[in-house]
């Protein structure tokens, strides 16, 4: 049997162990975590959530670990791992710095890749488009570091703003603090739609992320975590990739995993509880056994007799027995400890330590007046050190009840007594404390809710210290704005334990309104909130005290803010710096932060004036003489100031200089103010080309720190405007008008200055231009003229509140006068500009009175020519072939001279070009042939190898004919000749030319076009007024001066000579300077189209004559076309709508009726800006281009045509288009 029993506990032995084991504590393993959702993140409940989280939770199962997160940023991670205040990290991608400090697991845990997103309302698309933009991207984000890499390749400029994690990165950029930012793929796809953002497609650097440990640390763990992740990323159930589906797609079915461990501890403890039982029945049996055999060997007076000595040996403290003689007759082992083991048989008293009444205490006990005495005495113990004891007295009676003695029991109060003495000290203490410092104590208890004041609380409340006060009542002393705080922290504090700390206000029962601070914390027992303790302070005085100091403060840091005035103090033992917060203002510093030490002011100011500044201090510090300078700052911001700084030493009572105090003022606006000053003295000599008013809004927006300035010309009712320019964001617009109702321009006109420094859009919510800037501040002013009338505006609008307006008010003030100055000289020009194009559309208009007999007779004649041939023609059909090229020839001679015509009445296009001077005079002089009198005779002499020039062919036409006019009405009736002559020439240096003026033509290559008539001469004083305008001196008053000529000649950069004697007839030579570079040749031949070239497809032909559109079909379908027909262009643009689809090509006239021509290339255009449109037109190009831009046009066909020439255009349509699937099947002749 014994050896049964022997067995079972050694298997219980070994299962206890076993069990021990697998309950081992867990290893602990702290993992670095993010926001990287939906990996790893906090949730709003402050826990740690995502697929990493749940599948490290299944292995700490499996492997008894217990995963302790530590949440902060990327950057905090990286710093923690190498502090070892970590063991483990997430997501890391492997880079070469990294891996200097970290060791990576060989499975990746994910494969991302950086990306870019954006508001969905941004217009930014691709990588070119980040172009100047606000980037937000992750501190040490391996995304963010290829991003940055990605736009220097390409050469792009960015201003990258770091934020501590992804969450930070997708606000501001949702909260439009920065224009895009760069994340992590996985984090944006889950994100994105929580934010209002979206992807720009803008992706890059896929790369893998791993777990990783410190180098060389926890080796075991990232092999045991590179196991799991190894078999889990290949098992479709696996925990890991079911932890990825739930938190990227929504909930799985939750998984429950229970580990080896815990079932074998399970089915240990099963075999233990089956062994304890068997083993409790066996030992039940034996006990019964052994308890019959006690009792039968042994009686019950010992065995109490046992447990009555070994509960005396077992008490702490002293029992002692002393009989009559006070002597100790018994001790118990507690007592003999204390006394020694010879204690007995000797008399008390001999333990007794000093002078004490001891027995005199106890002989009532012996009297039998006293069953129970307490007493304390001072008592030596057998070492011979002195404790103070507490004795119990009992006194001891026999059975006729006569006293035997005492039996006393004794504790060692020596330690106890002391903290009670302290703790009597200490509450004398706290309630000194208490009143001096106004402070008092409160304690509530939770689970009865009574509530214990302190004396000091009492008097605070003014309550008298007998009441019985309870929460609500104390509670209902708060003032009512603040007795719903004090219920909510006392709730949190009883719920949750939270702390509280606040300063509220009370009225006592004597109604007097305190400010107290009161705070309150919670005391647990056995983990529940047992109390809550707490202090209340009256703190009115302070209180008052701080309200004055802080308006004193208020009144210094205002005075000095609106003076820009701010102090400071340098103690030069520590070269340590004080400042004002003005000053912190002026220097661009957080004013939260310390200054820097006056070893780095230098970095404040510009080298010059750090220089001065180190001087004047140290003949300061030197001579004692204070010393004033104005200096130029460089604030933080990168932007600098100018400050009038005065210093003045500090010495101590020996008249040591210890330190230099003193004041600084910013003068930065008043310096601003001197250079926009200066800068209008040199406003006159800007560059060439630039135009005044731009150049002075690009100046405003810099100066004024303004997103936009426009200056306006008003119309004379004031009620609209004309923009002179518009500077928006750091670019030029173009002009526009606009109406000045409901915006605040419309306020500013007729006043110096108006001023609405924030919510601007809201007060003008109807002026698009504003909302669409979302603009906050407007600063305007009127531009008045010379006799005080409003005649423009200047308007600097910001997106930001324009917290001083003061320095743009002054600024506007000052450029307001300079800028109506320039307004009323550049009205005054336009005025006189228009006089003079009037002046010269007279002239042309009287120039086309003198050649329409010459036109209508060489019209006549070219009619006379085709109307004979084609009557010969049906007499005899077989001369077809001989007259109709006859036919075509004439054709052409009066199309030619409807180009002429065109040309001279301003209706071709007015826009410098390549000239051939040669051809345009030939043209005219032929032409003036029909048109002047047949007593003068014009004999040309044109060189052949004149140069081409650089000019406006129409107003050199307007040149030719005028001076050959004139020379024709000079001669008068009289025979004479008109010689006109043109060649190269070149003025030398050497060899200088004067003009008319005398001044000498500048050297260079001329054309030289003389106009020589033998008429009457003029006389000085005729020669000295020709060039005045409307100076003439025939009786038919047209008008022909010379001014307009002379005009046209210097915007050509030319120069006139002219010689002339009354009687002898008058000589006019112009020189048209050749620029370099212009061909010397004639222009290039147009290469000839193959005859075999052929179109397919369908053309859409828009022509109201008749006759011309019948022709034109015939022609196109020759050109393998199918052609839609319509008579206007309603009708062609219904036709489209209807057959989009199979339209390949437009060709259309202007001049139509119901809807023109233009209306519909501008409506066909809007429906398909891609479709190819040819224009046929009788007008000239200048007409077309002046409404629709030439590069929209896909050809150009000037009526009449030829067939040659309609199918070249159509070719030329064809090959240029950019989608040649307008014209699926074209056949083309083979290159020569």
């Amino acid at each position: 049997m014994r050896k049964y029993i022997i067995s079972t506990l050694c298997l219980l032995l070994v299962l206890m162990s076993c069990l021990t084991l697998y309950a081992a504590d867990p290893r602990v393993v702290r993992v670095g975590a993010f926001n990287y959702y939906p990996a790893i993140f906090k949730d709003t409940d402050g826990a740690v959530k995502g697929f990493y989280v749940d599948a490290l939770a299944d292995i700490a199962q499996r492997e008894n670990i217990r995963f302790e997160y530590v949440y902060g940023s990327w950057s905090e991670g990286l710093e923690r791992i190498k502090s070892g205040e970590v063991d483990v990290l997430t997501s890391a991608a492997v880079t070469p710095t990294r891996a200097e400090f970290l060791d990576y697991g060989k499975t990746p845990l994910l494969t991302v890749w950086g990306e870019l997103y954006v508001p969905i309302s941004s217009d930014i698309d691709g990588i070119r488009a980040v172009q100047g933009k606000k980037i937000a991207v992750m501190k040490n984000d391996f995304n963010a570091l290829d991003f940055i890499k990605l736009v220097e390749k390409f050469d792009i400029t960015c201003e990258f703003i770091e934020m501590p994690g992804f969450e930070e990165v997708f606000n501001a950029v949702a909260t439009e603090k920065v224009d895009a930012g760069v994340v992590s793929s996985t984090f944006g796809v889950a994100k994105q739609k929580e934010f209002g953002l979206r992807s720009t497609g803008v992706a890059f650097n896929p790369f893998d992320i791993y777990f990783a440990v410190a180098k060389e640390k926890n080796g075991d763990l990232l092999v045991m975590l590179d196991n799991y992740l190894h078999n889990w990323r290949h098992q479709k159930d696996s925990p890991y990739n079911k932890a990825r589906q739930k938190w990227s797609h929504g909930s799985d079915n939750v998984i429950h995993v229970i580990p080896d461990w815990l079932m074998t501890a399970v089915a240990a403890m099963t075999i233990l509880a089956l062994c304890a039982f068997a083993f409790i029945l066996m030992l039940k049996k034996q006990v019964s056994s052994k308890t019959r055999s006690i009792i039968e060997s042994s009686k019950r007076y010992q065995i109490v007799s046992e447990r009555q000595n070994a509960i005396l040996a077992a008490v702490p403290d002293i029992i002692m027995e002393v009989d009559t003689s006070k002597v100790y007759t018994w001790a118990n082992p507690a007592g003999l400890e204390f006394f020694g083991d010879d204690v007995v048989g000797k008399e008390a008293s001999f333990y007794f330590a000093g002078e004490q009444n001891t027995y005199e205490v106890v002989q009532p006990l012996f009297d039998r007046l006293e069953e129970v005495i307490y007493i304390e005495n001072l008592q030596r113990r057998k070492d011979g050190t002195v404790r103070l004891l507490a004795w119990w007295c009992k006194v001891l009676v026999d059975e006729q009840g006569v006293v035997t003695g005492t039996l006393s029991s004794a504790r060692d109060i020596t330690e106890s007594k002391t903290t009670e003495e302290q703790l009597r000290r200490y509450i004398h203490l706290f309630r000194k404390t208490e009143e001096i410092a106004q402070i008092g104590g409160w304690e509530l208890t939770i689970s009865s809710m009574e509530l214990f004041w302190s004396e000091q609380t009492y008097l605070i409340h003014e309550v008298t210290l007998d009441a019985k006060v309870t929460v609500e009542e104390a509670i209902s002393f708060y003032t009512p704005e603040t007795r719903p705080l004090i219920q909510d922290v006392m709730q949190a504090a009883i719920e949750s334990g939270t702390p509280f700390d606040l300063e509220l206000q009370i009225n006592t029962t004597m109604g007097n309104l305190l400010w107290v601070r009161v705070q309150g914390e919670a005391e647990y027992d056995s983990g529940k909130i047992a109390k809550i303790f707490g202090t209340i302070q009256d703190i009115t005085g302070q209180k008052q005290a701080e309200e004055e100091l802080i308006a004193n403060t208020v009144d210094l840091r205002e005075s000095q803010r609106i003076a820009h005035v701010g102090s400071w103090r340098l103690n030069i033992a520590s070269n340590q710096v004080v400042w004002s917060e003005e000053l912190y203002s002026m220097y661009g510093f957080d004013p939260t932060l310390p200054p820097p030490p006056y070893t780095e002011h230098q970095k404040l100011f510009t080298p010059e004036s750090w220089e001065r500044l180190s001087a004047a201090i140290q003949n300061t510090r030197s001579t004692g003489i204070p010393y004033d300078l104005e200096l130029k700052t460089l604030r933080l911001d990168g932007s600098s100031g100018w400050m009038w700084v005065r210093g003045m030493q500090v010495v101590d009572e020996n008249g040591v200089t210890i330190g230099l105090r003193g004041m600084a003022q910013d003068i930065t606006e008043q310096k601003q103010i001197d250079e926009v000053q200066s800068y209008l003295l040199q406003i006159n000599s800007i560059s060439p080309g630039e135009d005044f008013f731009e150049t002075l809004a690009r100046y405003l927006a810099n100066t004024l720190g303004m997103d936009y300035v426009c200056i306006d010309t008003l119309h004379g009712d004031c009620l609209s405007a004309r923009t002179l320019a518009i500077y928006n964001d750091g670019r030029f617009e173009d002009n526009v008008e606009y109406t000045l109702k409901d915006t605040p321009c419309g306020d500013v006109a007729g006043k110096e200055i108006c001023v609405f420094p924030r919510e601007v859009c809201s007060l003008f919510p109807h002026d698009a231009a504003l909302q669409e800037l979302q603009a906050e501040s407007y600063v305007g002013t009127t531009l008045w003229s010379f006799d005080m009338k409003p005649i423009g505006l200047i308007a600097v609008i910001g997106r930001k509140e324009l917290l001083d307006s003061h320095f743009a008010e002054n600024v506007l003030k000052l450029v307001s006068v300079r800028a109506a100055g320039e307004l009323e000289r550049r009205q005054a020009y336009e005025e006189k500009h228009l006089i003079e194009q009037q002046f010269q559309q007279t002239q042309r208009l009287e120039s086309l009175g003198v050649l329409a007999g010459g036109i209508a007779h060489d019209f006549n004649n070219i009619l006379t020519i085709i109307v004979g041939y084609c009557g010969m023609t049906k007499m005899d059909f077989k001369s077809a072939e001989k007259n109709i090229p006859k036919i075509e020839k004439a054709a052409e001679r009066a199309a030619a001279l409807c180009r002429q015509m065109l040309a001279y009445a301003g209706k071709a296009t007015l826009s410098e070009s390549q000239v051939n001077v040669r051809t345009l005079v030939d043209e005219m002089a032929s032409m003036l042939k029909t048109t002047i009198p047949h007593n003068v005779v014009i004999k040309p002499d044109l060189s052949s190898d004149i140069l081409f020039i650089m000019g406006d062919a129409s107003q050199l036409r307007q040149v030719v004919m005028n001076l050959i006019i004139n020379a024709a009405e000079a001669i008068g009736d009289a025979e004479g000749e008109i010689d006109v002559k043109l060649a190269r020439a070149e003025i030398k240096a050497e060899r200088p030319e004067k003009d008319y003026l005398g001044m000498i033509i500048p050297p260079g290559r001329y054309i030289c076009f003389e106009v020589k008539d033998n008429g009457c001469g003029m006389d000085e004083d005729t020669r000295c007024k020709i060039f005045e305008p409307f100076y003439t001196t025939k009786f038919t008053g047209r008008g022909l001066g010379l001014s307009a000529v002379l005009g046209i000649i210097k915007a050509h950069n030319g120069a006139w000579q002219m010689e002339s004697r009354l009687g002898h007839g008058t000589t006019f030579r112009v020189y048209l300077p050749v620029q370099p570079g212009i061909s010397e040749t004639e222009e290039a031949q147009p290469i000839t189209a193959s005859a075999e070239w052929q179109g397919s497809g369908t053309i859409l032909l828009a022509e109201d004559e008749e006759q011309v559109k019948t022709i034109a079909i015939i022609l196109l379908q020759e050109l393998g076309f199918t052609v839609l027909d319509a008579a206007n262009g309603k009708e062609a643009l219904e036709l489209y709508q209807q057959n989009a689809a199979d339209i390949t090509l437009v060709v259309t006239d202007m001049g139509m009726p119901v809807m023109n021509g233009y209306e519909l290339f501008h409506k066909l255009k809007q429906l398909n800006p891609q479709l190819p449109i040819i224009i046929s037109s009788g007008f000239g190009e200048g007409d077309i281009s002046s409404k629709i831009p030439s590069e929209e046009i896909a050809g150009l066909i000037n009526k009449p045509y030829r067939f040659e020439h309609l199918r070249e255009v159509l070719r030329s349509a064809v090959e240029r288009s950019p989608d040649l699937s307008y014209f699926p099947t074209i056949k083309r002749a083979s290159s020569p």
